[in-house]
């Protein structure tokens, strides 16, 4: 069986472009670094629930670099009720 686009390109994301992130950031190469920015600009933002709820509040994805960083948000401010430390914590309680 073939995987899925989708599934493709959560395996990408997940493994090969943490993998070339972190041996750039290991190693001191930062074309590496740039290299795997760069494909996570490339690649669609992922679909799951985490995703939505942002987009339901008027936060946009548009591409895999943003849905990892709302995913980062979400682990690191969201989880922890950490609103008043978050960028869009903040302004979406200015709404």
């Amino acid at each position: 069986h073939r995987l899925s686009t989708v599934s493709q390109n959560i395996v990408i994301i997940n493994a090969f472009i943490v993998f070339t992130f972190s041996y750039g950031t290991y190693m001191g190469l930062e074309e590496f670094k740039e290299k795997a920015m760069y494909w996570l600009e490339e690649l669609p933002a992922e679909n799951n629930n985490i995703i939505d709820k942002f987009e339901q509040m008027g936060v946009s994805c548009l591409h895999a670099a943003h849905s990892q960083g709302l995913l980062h948000i979400k682990n690191r401010y969201c989880d922890f009720k950490q609103c008043l430390s978050c960028g869009i914590g903040l302004e979406l309680l200015k709404r």
